[in-house]
């Protein structure tokens, strides 16, 4: 068996279609991948009519994180500087409207020093000081 496509929102889930390396799929496995997909459709349709968006994970709230502060640090490039600024990314918790827990609020926080440290460190390193 291997795995021939993956399909869904990081957010949500998705689902992992596998096919026998030879020959057609056995009636069980068409139904095995028929009711996962369904599933999948199910869960993209919330997706989409829900108002709501969900909270960001630990790993998409780092990634926010880290990338901006290479950004509010100068380090990317002046386009994404004015772009995140233009939308108020650098004052936001995260790059649309959620309510973060103590825990995230505090992951958040870490990654924006982490990030910090880093930047200056680059700089340093730049202009030959380290």
């Amino acid at each position: 068996m291997k795995i021939t496509a993956v399909i869904g929102s990081p957010h949500k889930g998705g689902v992992g279609v596998t096919t026998p390396l030879k020959g057609e799929p056995t009636a069980a496995q068409q139904q095995k991948i028929a009711l996962e997909t369904a599933k999948a459709a199910n869960r993209f349709h919330e997706l989409l009519t829900n108002p709501e968006m969900p909270a960001p994970g630990i790993k998409e709230l780092m990634i926010f994180r880290f990338v901006r502060s290479s950004h509010k640090s100068g380090t990317g490039l002046p386009a994404d500087y004015e772009y995140f600024k233009a939308n108020g990314w650098f004052e936001s918790d995260y790059f649309y409207e959620t309510k973060l827990g103590l825990i995230k609020r505090a992951v958040g926080c870490w990654a924006d020093r982490q990030s910090a440290k880093q930047g200056e460190k680059a700089r340093k390193q730049q202009i030959g000081l380290v």
